[in-house]
């Protein structure tokens, strides 16, 4: 007998005549619903599948596209279906990843050694040569310049500032180097 095979309504009822009478239960309820439960004669319905979505089509080429690209490295991880093992299987890949990716314990090679002190070496030259005292420009005794005092230059500005000898007070500033320097007006005498 073919289970695949589809059956007529007779031969379903020369089943069950056919049938030990302590066994039929597991044919059925009944012999009417034994026979009712035989497909009908006609063609199978089909139902046609329906298009993809643009959501569903691209999630589904993604998916496709990383399984199949670089011998299937990049596909989705699939986990156990019990929920215990599934765990056990993520923890252990959180464990691998840290081991390569986690925080590592410093430790000193020669080569660091050797990088650390040529990086202070050049820390303390660039110090030496960039950090120092600002040019000094004493005024003259001229009436004009009576306040004297000294005259910084920033050069990656092209700014003068002029500062009280004494006090070391802001006095003025300009616009180019010390030998542009406006003439000084006395504002008590305008």
């Amino acid at each position: 007998m073919n289970p695949f095979k589809k059956m007529t309504r007779q031969e379903r009822s020369e089943i069950w005549n056919g049938c030990d009478p302590t066994l039929t239960h597991m044919l059925g309820n009944s012999e009417q619903d034994f026979l009712d439960a035989a497909p009908s004669e006609g063609a199978p319905e089909v139902v046609p599948a329906r298009p993809l979505t643009l959501v569903e089509k691209v999630a589904l080429d993604d998916a496709l596209a990383r399984t199949t690209l670089f011998g299937g490295i990049y596909r989705d991880r699939e986990y156990s279906s019990v929920p215990a093992i599934a765990a056990l299987e993520r923890a252990e890949e959180q464990n691998s990843f840290a081991k390569v990716f986690g925080r590592q314990p410093s430790v000193q090679t020669p080569f660091d050694e050797m990088f650390s002190t040529a990086w202070r070496e050049a820390v303390a030259q660039f110090k030496k040569r960039y950090e120092r005292e600002p040019l000094i420009i004493r005024s003259s005794s001229a009436p004009s310049t009576h306040l004297g005092g000294r005259v910084e230059y920033d050069s990656g500005a092209n700014e003068s500032t002029e500062y009280d000898a004494v006090t070391g007070a802001l006095l003025r500033s300009w616009i180019g180097g010390p030998s542009a320097r406006p003439a000084f007006e006395n504002m008590a005498t305008r």
